[in-house]
């Protein structure tokens, strides 16, 4: 079963800081092919890109990287209608019902442990 589920999940991992940093600074060139790439680079991250994407606009960029940024942000806030996406987040969501069963089932203490490493993988990521 693990296999399965190894094919049609795929573990996020943190954006590499200097591609991050490029596209950021690539949303400002002076060639629209650049800019544009950019822009679907930083989109294609998604949300591991949201908080370089906010902390770009407290800095005041020029308005072409403010009104990149500012689309970038308002995507994010759309619903998710990717469906590899769709299946991660049910797949949470199974997961989080699972752990909410009877305490002495397997299953339910399985889930909840899977579910506490998870919150801690995440506490200690930067």
């Amino acid at each position: 079963m693990l296999p399965l589920l190894k094919e049609y999940f795929h573990i996020t991992r943190a954006a590499a800081t200097q591609r991050l940093r490029r596209w950021l600074a690539d949303l400002d060139s002076s060639q629209f092919q650049v800019r544009k790439q950019a822009q679907v680079a930083l989109e294609q991250l998604g949300e591991l890109a949201e908080p370089a994407l906010r902390q770009t606009l407290a800095h005041r960029p020029t308005l072409e990287v403010r009104q990149r940024v500012e689309v970038l942000l308002e995507r994010l806030r759309q619903p998710v209608t990717q469906p590899e996406a769709l299946r991660s987040l049910r797949a949470v969501g199974v997961l989080e019902e699972l752990a909410a069963g009877v305490p002495e089932a397997r299953l339910s203490r399985e889930a909840k442990a899977a579910l506490q490493r998870l919150a801690r993988r995440s506490a200690s990521s930067p």
